[in-house]
């Protein structure tokens, strides 16, 4: 930090009673913007001296190395200053006003930003002699002198792309290297104060898309256009008011398509006399949009189409006949060893007490297929197999080859 200022503390007293200097400046530099928090420089107290710091990269002047119209730059500054710190602490900081009481002009110091624009800062800031002469106020005397240079008072009208003002609306304002959120009136209005001519400041809308920049000058007008986009529903429905889902029809000759409630939703930059040209079932209908997307519900009915259903006629002298299921063709047998499992390539005799005889084998499942034909309902029959030594060590071959 670079020492601006420094006395002792048998010269000036504090104004701001009970309170650390130290403590005020951190709270400052908290609750103000830069730009208002560095009016004031950094102090450092040591018994019964005091110093005053500011910022390492700035070059700071006096006041007296001003001309009369930086003085009046100067003056200018350091009223809007008062003005946004007293405004913006009336309520944390009571004692807001004794912040600007100084010893002497010489405790005015000053420079210039890269853009040429004056800022100012304050040392031994909250403190005045210890003589017992009349208080002089050094800096209201010096807001109070005439000034000469021209100043413009700026109102910035903003209105939106349908042509009617943007009222209540937020903005950005970019002033003095300061970014401030601002606010319009029901009127679009925003008063923005007394600026120099040629003094330049921009605004642009909350997401940045739309930006404009001013410059001012003698009676001039600062006014923008923010886009405005409104939301639109289209209903596409029977004439019962059943809606139609994944129905396809035309919004200004373009294809789009309902979704499963049967809505179509889409929105567009709102300019003054909005329309869209709706087709659906061979008829086209112009709807004009406005601000609220309530407003820009749109119903469409159309015909539920006719479907024809077959009619079955009959013969009132024909009796229908009753169909008859065809009757299995085969009757199936299924073999087991004593251990439940099944018989496979085993040869059978299916024998009655008349003396038929029918030869069969089962499949590789156990399982013996006979013609149903062959069979009577009526007679009783008995099945007669036998497992041989051979058959027993084919089978168990078998096993063993399928387990490995």
């Amino acid at each position: 930090m670079k020492e601006i200022s420094k006395q002792s503390l048998m010269k000036i007293h504090d104004v701001i009673h009970g309170q650390s200097y130290v403590n005020i400046k951190a709270r400052l530099n908290n609750l103000l913007p830069k730009e208002y928090s560095s009016a004031f420089a950094n102090i450092h107290l040591a018994g019964t001296n005091a110093a005053w710091y500011g910022e390492d990269s700035i070059e700071y002047l006096p006041y007296s190395s001003a001309s009369e119209v930086e003085k009046e730059e100067i003056a200018i500054w350091l009223e809007q200053c008062k003005n946004e710190v007293c405004e913006t602490l009336a309520r944390e900081m009571a004692y807001v006003h004794l912040l600007f009481i100084i010893p002497s002009q010489e405790e005015i110091f000053w420079y210039r930003d890269e853009n040429g624009n004056i800022h100012v800062t304050l040392a031994q800031w909250g403190f005045e002699p210890r003589s017992t002469g009349k208080k002089v106020d050094v800096i209201g005397m010096l807001l109070s002198v005439p000034r000469n240079l021209s100043q413009q008072k700026v109102n910035i009208h903003i209105d939106y792309s349908d042509n009617l003002p943007a009222g209540d609306t937020p903005f950005i304002l970019h002033l003095f290297n300061n970014t401030k959120e601002c606010k319009t009136d029901v009127k679009g209005d925003f008063y923005l104060g007394t600026l120099f001519q040629n003094k330049s400041f921009d605004i642009e809308n909350m997401d940045g898309s739309n930006h404009f920049d001013f410059t001012v000058v003698k009676d001039g007008t600062y006014s923008a256009v923010f886009d405005l986009n409104t939301k639109y529903t289209i209903i596409i429905e029977y004439k019962d008011g059943e809606c139609i889902p994944d129905y396809t029809f035309k919004v200004d000759g373009v294809d789009v398509r309902t979704n499963e409630d049967g809505k179509y939703e889409n929105e567009l930059k709102l300019l003054p006399n909005t329309t869209i040209d709706v087709e659906a079932d061979n008829s086209k209908t112009t709807y004009t949009l406005k601000r609220s997307p309530e407003d820009n519900v749109f119903h469409i009915q159309i015909d539920k189409p006719i479907i024809d259903e077959p009619v079955i006629t009959k013969e009132p002298d024909i009796k229908e006949k009753p169909i008859q299921q065809p009757e299995p063709k085969y009757v199936y047998l299924k073999v087991l060893d004593f251990d439940g499992k099944p018989l496979p390539d085993m040869p059978l005799a299916i024998k009655c007490k008349a003396g038929e005889t029918i030869s069969t084998q089962t499949d590789g499942q156990g399982v013996a297929k006979i013609d149903k034909s062959l069979l009577d309902e009526k007679k009783k029959y008995r099945v007669v197999f036998k497992i041989t030594p051979e058959y027993r060590k084919n089978l168990n071959k078998n096993k063993d080859s399928n387990e490995k």
